[in-house]
């Protein structure tokens, strides 16, 4: 069995000239985990607990994500940015456009509107229903409820012919 060896990043102290950093270029459009995969940048974890910490900066940070979505994007629409190899594009922009979409949900992520804004006139149902009834008894104004029974019989006894 082969290990492999554990690589341990050098701690990094963060100061505003190191977050400007990290912001700046997750704004160009590289994932945060590839920033901090960088020499002399923090860790992912350091960093989202500075954002916890400094609340004043998570509004930066959420800035910088959308412009990252934005400039992933960008880069999808610009086909010199792509390899030139068309299997290997397709490759890449597919993996883009599925990590933008999951990343990025609020602004590039599949929409599914699960709200129904409906109104049901329930008294012009009523109305309509009624007049109906009224059609079918012309005789016999005010006794509706005979003519129901009367319909309700009609049907049972049409589905015991079908049986």
């Amino acid at each position: 069995m082969v290990e492999e060896a554990k690589t341990t990043k050098t701690p990094v102290k963060l100061t505003a000239e190191i977050v400007e950093q990290v912001l700046e270029l997750h704004a160009g459009g590289e994932p945060l985990e590839q920033v901090c995969k960088k020499a002399g940048m923090p860790t992912t974890r350091a960093l989202r607990k500075f954002k916890t910490r400094n609340p004043e900066w998570a509004v930066r940070f959420e800035e910088a994500e959308e412009a990252c979505a934005d400039a992933m994007a960008a880069r999808l629409l610009d086909p010199n940015r792509l390899p030139a190899d068309p299997g290997r594009a397709r490759v890449v922009s597919e993996n883009l456009r599925w990590y933008i979409s999951r990343v990025y949900r609020r602004k590039y992520g599949d929409r599914v509107d699960v709200n129904v804004n409906t109104r049901v006139a329930v008294f012009d149902a009523f109305k309509a229903a009624e007049e109906r009834l009224k059609r079918m008894a012309p005789d016999r104004p005010g006794d509706e409820a005979a003519v129901i029974d009367g319909v309700a019989e009609r049907i049972d006894a049409r589905a015991a012919l079908l049986e």
